[in-house]
């Protein structure tokens, strides 16, 4: 006989059923609480970095034309598990980033505008920077190896000359586009995520935005390889996005003091215990200055250099942030000449001869300390010859220096003292009746020497300069050859920039007696006048022609 099927089971076999239930729930439980609870060493391994790369795009008839207004940043990340209670990690991260202010940055705006303002920002950036590249360009024309700061100041110029070439070709891209294209700005960003490895060679890969966690204002990442990495920890959304939130949006640099900002700029260089600038170190200003040099005590103390968007480089010793000059160091790779009149040949009742086939620098004078490396024998390259003084004076050494001088191979010039009793145009008359202006010469020179009570008397600056003006043209006019004026520093300080014609359109010989170089642009540089001179009896003006040799054959080609 079969006896019925017993559905009832044994008050045993019911009691274990419960307590296996309640050991499964139980596990559950506890492996819940195991994924949803990160220790510090959990943590730890689940961090990594993301590099996030944001950009602008503009867009043309939906074609993509350039890129702008890059950014970088990196963000903490942590492995993340796709489902709650499962190992489902497949290279997801979560990173907390918010983008909506970039993303809407240019939403509502009128782009062709936007762009019109971009382009007028872009010309003056131009400018500001073709200046600086100018000025770095003629530092580097009248400069060698030898003088200080020489390389540090040419890598800075190459990194300008590609920064201005990089903004030109940036304009010309934005001027391509039509008043009839179709313009949008649309806003993207780029994701690569540090692989575990030695810091000495960490690798990277990129990744995708795969999900958004909005009211967590945090992204789910994928990598390309859809692998998690082996040795780390991965967790479920809802706890990575916690810890994610909780490591900052940004993993910020270490803090240094080596990027000061003040409310002139900011300084990046070293900083001594009270933070101040202190040795090598960069400012830059909000204004477009650019200083590199030595610091002392947070000011400027020994070599360095400054540009600026409008005002000539400045290049040489500082002294607590006032600049002295640059000191220049004397060799015999320099270009250097004389100017005589009739004192090298009359001392009271005797006469001397020049000896033209002997000549040789031999000392820079005493008036100021000089830099030199070696001694002094230095070779005559070029010689100015006084010509004619006012409407009266007549020089009457001048042709036979100019004619001797020629034949010992010199590069020979004439030059005229300025006389505050005449007109401009009456004394370039008469120098141009006694100069023997040849192919090949020099250009000529005029002296401009009065003091300011001189020219106070003759009717003020104005009146100087009127009367400059018409010896300047008039002999240009006359000669073919633009001519060169020889003033003081102190007469560049206080009288040069009342005249920006001449300032731009004349070089200038420059007579400043210091140790320092004159910190304008100048043909030559008078640097002492009671210079020794072998072959010529009695004391010497020594000049020395701002440039190397390279130069001085440029500027000589130009004047035959």
């Amino acid at each position: 006989m079969i006896r019925p099927f017993n559905t009832h089971r044994s008050r045993p076999a019911r009691t274990a059923l419960a307590i296996v239930a309640a050991a499964t729930v139980a596990g559950l439980i506890g492996w819940a609480l195991y994924c949803h609870t990160a220790s510090k060493a959990g943590i730890q391994r689940a961090m990594t970095q993301v590099m996030r790369t944001g950009y602008y795009q503009l867009e043309v008839d939906e074609q993509p034309l350039l890129r702008f207004g890059t950014d970088q940043s990196r963000l903490a990340a942590v492995w993340t598990d796709r489902l709650a209670l499962v190992p489902s990690c497949e290279g997801r991260l979560t990173v907390s980033v918010d983008d909506s202010l970039n993303a809407h940055r240019y939403a509502g705006r009128d782009i062709k505008k936007v762009l019109a303002q971009k382009i007028d920002s872009l010309k003056k950036d131009i400018r500001h920077l073709s200046f600086k590249v100018d000025e770095l360009a003629y530092y580097r024309r009248v400069h060698s190896v030898i003088d200080e700061g020489y390389e540090t100041i040419s890598r800075f110029s190459f990194q300008e000359r590609k920064r201005l070439d990089s903004l030109r070709h940036l304009l010309d891209t934005l001027q391509c586009v039509k008043p009839t294209d179709r313009v949008a700005i649309t806003y993207h960003t780029d994701y690569r995520v540090a692989l575990p490895g030695k810091k000495t060679t960490e690798k990277w890969e990129t990744c995708t935005v795969t999900d958004t966690l909005r009211d967590d204002h945090c992204l789910i990442l994928q990598t390309e390889s859809r692998q998690k990495p082996d040795g780390v920890t991965s967790y479920p959304k809802s706890v990575a996005a916690h810890i994610a939130r909780l490591a900052g949006h940004n993993i910020r640099r270490p803090i240094t003091w080596r990027h000061r900002p003040d409310s002139a700029g900011v300084y990046i260089g070293s900083v001594d215990k009270l933070f101040r600038p202190e040795g090598h170190g960069v400012h830059i200003g909000n204004d477009g200055t650019y200083f590199e040099g030595h610091w002392k005590a947070g000011r400027r103390n020994g070599f360095g250099f400054r540009l600026s968007n409008t005002q000539a480089m400045r290049v040489g010793e500082w002294r607590n942030d006032l600049f002295r000059g640059e000191r220049v160091l004397h060799t015999s790779e320099r270009i250097y000449g004389i100017d005589i009149s009739k004192y090298q040949h009359e001392k009271g009742r005797k006469r001397y001869p020049i000896h033209w086939d002997k000549l040789c620098i031999t000392h820079l004078g005493g008036i100021s300390r000089k830099r030199t490396k070696g001694g002094v024998n230095y070779h005559v390259s070029f010689c100015y010859i006084k010509c004619t003084e006012g409407t009266t004076v007549h020089n009457k050494y001048y042709a036979a220096d100019h004619r001797a001088a020629r034949a010992s191979g010199l590069h020979v010039g004439a030059y005229h003292f300025f006389s505050i009793r005449t007109g401009g145009a009456a004394q370039a008359a008469f120098f141009l009746r006694h100069a023997r202006i040849r192919k090949g010469d020099l250009p000529p020179v005029l002296d401009v020497e009065p003091s300011p009570r001189q020219i106070k008397g003759m009717g003020g600056a104005a009146v100087l300069w009127r009367e400059v003006r018409a010896w300047l043209k008039v002999v240009k006019r006359k000669t073919g050859v633009r001519p060169i004026l020889y003033i003081s520093q102190m007469f560049v300080n206080r009288y040069l920039d009342l005249a920006p014609d001449v300032k731009r359109d004349y070089e200038v010989w420059i007579a400043r007696y210091g140790e320092y170089k004159p910190d304008v642009r100048m043909r030559f540089w008078q640097l002492c006048p009671d210079g020794r001179v072998r072959g010529i009896h009695g004391e010497v003006d020594v000049n020395v022609f701002n440039g190397y040799e390279a130069e001085f054959n440029t500027f000589t080609r130009s004047t035959q």
